[in-house]
């Protein structure tokens, strides 16, 4: 059976703006998930994706459009890891 958690990408800045750097992890900010409450946890992704636009500095490199503004690109930090099968 699948177990799946959220976790919130590393990401750094190097004072221009933020990125994902290769050697990056993770840290785990949730309970364990199943296949029967993904539905859950996407909802859960979702909302803490857009409480992190809150900070208008959490952005990507300088880019404009629906995604973000003249600051940048909205950063996602949460997502979802399937970790066993």
């Amino acid at each position: 059976m699948a177990k799946y958690v959220i976790v919130e990408e590393s990401w750094e800045y190097n004072d221009e703006y933020h990125y994902r750097p290769d050697s990056g992890g993770y840290n785990i900010k949730s309970k364990l998930y199943t296949e029967e409450t993904l539905s859950e946890a996407k909802a859960e992704v979702d909302r803490l994706n857009e409480k992190a636009k809150e900070n208008k500095y959490f952005r990507q490199q300088g880019w404009d459009g629906e995604e973000g503004d003249s600051l940048g690109a909205y950063i996602k930090p949460y997502t979802i890891v399937k970790i066993e099968e």
